[in-house]
């Protein structure tokens, strides 16, 4: 062990604010301006006070926005979303953009482009894949709130970009299809502010790639990618390849189904941003596809930094190498091994007495890896979670706050081969060794994000206990930071697969779910508003 909980270095308010680039008037400093709050991945709002351990028991529903305010339906909210001025942004499943007042009353409605015909002729095994009902692209990531431009830029599973301005909803700039891939673009919270330049992480639905190839499709040529682009004009300033030019080749019979490979390597976390050194951290995925070897890229399951200004590539850390695996194919295979060993959580920085500035994420695999920011060079790899499915262990958007690392994921229960299952959040020490403390939910899968404000981390359970009789339902959970002591649980009926938000008092959280087959499809989704009463 490196430090204990109580010696990490928390960020200054003042270096949270320069971090996420956002600035304006008093209650501007509370809103929620990308899914994890500012550039360093901390999701933490530190300028939270209204909601605190002693009073969010009183939490309760303001409002409800769904099909009633719209007159269509809105479908299911997987995005997280972003809040400025009490002004609520964020985008739906079935390929709105919506702004929201502090009323839950529509503001605007912003519909983007119509969907990719590709899309709508294979027949993919998720309803996410298949946005046959959508009015257009599907939206499943969070927005950004720049600062200095009164502009909500978001994007789509097309790779379209949007920049809208966000009092009025019109359109101010338009990037289309920038990963120049038939089915890759936005699968992700993956959007990221540094300073004036927007930072965005492409991904792929190649990765059903089985039934794809069942269908005649060429599996698979996605390559992952990073891009930067000006706030204000949308101009590319440099993208980067997680699969490198020339490497990607036809594959011999041998690799069959696979026909070109390597792919994959997508990027569906947020970006992370070190203005300290100008660097840009992220995670990357699995390959879908393998090279003519059998193996894989070695920019794959990594965390890779880049200089934020040319985007060169200044390390890579690999952590699971050679790890090729699409929907189809078994996890874990008849040797025992799991596949699919994102990093999907996001980078968070932060410093460690004695080692110095690291960068800390969770695996797929279960382990938590703390490696040093200059370098690249590990610090440490400890694991917490057994996997038991393809879904994995820690997933993305974790959180940190007052010298602790906060994580959540999957973790099999009985013994290797089981595919029973409790989703868990638990609770770090700086470098990742120490539980300091850990909730469980049965057969729960706690995918979505975390956030955490005034000393109380809120997440989404999708899968309540099951009770005879009744229908589906899901729980927002509101526990003591410090202490994991559950403060408050509020169920709702239904499926939810989203990550909460915590601004000026109150938490927004999506609902709906069309993510995860396996958790029940609700396709009748919207946003909740809780706040304390007397807030109106």
């Amino acid at each position: 062990m490196f430090a204990s909980a109580s010696c990490v270095d928390d960020p200054s308010p003042v270096e949270a604010r320069e971090g996420h680039g956002w600035s304006g008037n008093a209650g501007a400093k509370k809103d929620w301006p990308m899914a994890l709050y500012d550039a360093i991945g901390s999701g933490h709002n530190t300028q939270e006070n209204q909601l605190k351990p002693s009073n969010v028991h009183k939490l309760k529903v303001k409002w409800r926005f769904n099909a009633a305010d719209t007159g269509h339906e809105v479908g299911p909210i997987h995005a997280t979303p972003v809040v400025a001025n009490g002004r609520v942004y964020v985008g739906s499943n079935l390929g709105r953009f919506y702004a929201i007042d502090d009323d839950g009353d529509l503001l605007w409605t912003f519909l983007p482009l119509q969907p990719n015909p590709l899309l709508g002729a294979l027949v993919i095994p998720s309803p996410i894949g298949s946005p046959i009902d959508a009015v257009a692209t599907p939206i499943i990531g969070g927005a950004v709130l720049p600062r200095h431009k009164p502009y909500v830029i978001f994007g789509d599973m097309d790779g379209n970009i949007y920049a809208l301005n966000r009092h009025t909803g019109a359109q101010v700039w338009m990037r289309p299809n920038v990963d120049g891939h038939d089915l890759g673009g936005v699968v992700g919270n993956s959007l990221m502010l540094a300073g004036d330049t927007l930072i965005v992480g492409f991904a792929s639905i190649e990765s059903y790639g089985l039934a794809l190839a069942a269908q005649g499709y060429q599996c698979c040529s996605f390559r992952g990618m990073v891009a930067a682009f000006d706030v204000a004009t949308g101009a590319e300033k440099w993208r980067f390849r997680t699969i490198p030019d020339g490497e990607q080749q036809p594959l011999p019979p041998a690799r069959a189904p696979f026909t070109i490979g390597p792919s994959g390597g997508d990027v569906w976390g947020q970006p992370t941003y070190d203005e300290h050194t100008d660097t840009v951290y992220f995670g990357t995925g699995q390959n879908f596809s393998p090279n003519s070897d059998g193996g894989g890229s070695s920019l794959t399951d990594a965390i890779i930094a880049l200089d934020a200004e040319t985007g060169a590539l200044r390390w890579s850390y690999q952590a699971t190498a050679d790890d090729v695996w699409v929907a189809g194919l078994p996890t874990p295979d008849a040797e025992g091994r799991y596949y699919d060993q994102d990093f999907g959580d996001s980078p968070k920085i932060y410093k460690i007495p004695g080692v110095g500035r690291v960068v800390g994420a969770g695996q797929k695999s279960g382990e938590y890896h703390v490696l040093d920011a200059d370098t690249g060079e590990l610090v440490a790899r400890t694991k917490h979670l057994n996997t038991a499915n393809e879904l994995g262990g820690f997933q993305n958007l974790g959180a940190m706050a007052k010298g602790l690392i906060y994580q959540h994921g999957l973790d099999r229960v009985g013994p290797p081969g089981s595919t029973t299952f409790k989703g868990t959040v638990m609770a770090l020490s700086p470098d990742g060794v120490d539980v300091e403390w850990r909730i469980d939910r049965p057969n729960s899968e706690i995918a979505g994000g975390l956030a955490v404000a005034n000393g109380v981390l809120f997440f989404q359970s999708p899968r309540e206990e099951a009770i005879p009789g009744q229908p589906p339902a899901w729980a927002l959970y509101a526990v003591n930071a410090k202490t994991g002591q559950v403060l408050k649980r509020i169920s709702f009926p239904g499926r939810a697969l989203s990550s909460p938000v915590v601004s000026n008092g109150r938490v927004y959280l999506g609902e709906g779910n069309s993510a995860l087959v396996s958790l029940g499809v609700d396709e009748s989704g919207g946003l909740l508003c809780l706040g304390l009463p007397g807030d109106d």
